[in-house]
């Protein structure tokens, strides 16, 4: 036989309370994505301009990835941070 499951308000109040813990993790993949993606694009753009290519769209890649991994690194642990207080 089934076992009595736990009250629907009770299943609900759980859900809200793991979506509150990770919902700020949520967005900092996509934001180091779009990070390192414009970047490229800024250097892909540039190579047209002085017609260096691929000189710049290897260095806004970099610099894209390194400026997303500190924005990531750093808000991760913001939030930590704050989970703790």
């Amino acid at each position: 036989m089934s076992e009595p499951s736990e009250p629907k308000d009770n299943k609900d109040q759980n859900r809200k309370q793991i979506y509150a813990e990770i919902g700020p993790f949520l967005g900092l993949g996509v934001q180091l994505a779009v990070t390192v993606v414009i970047m490229a694009l800024i250097g892909n753009w540039l190579d047209e301009k002085f017609h260096k290519a691929p000189l710049f769209l290897i260095i806004g890649a970099f610099f894209g990835a390194f400026a997303g991994m500190y924005n990531f690194i750093k808000a991760a642990l913001d939030i930590e941070k704050k989970s703790k207080k």
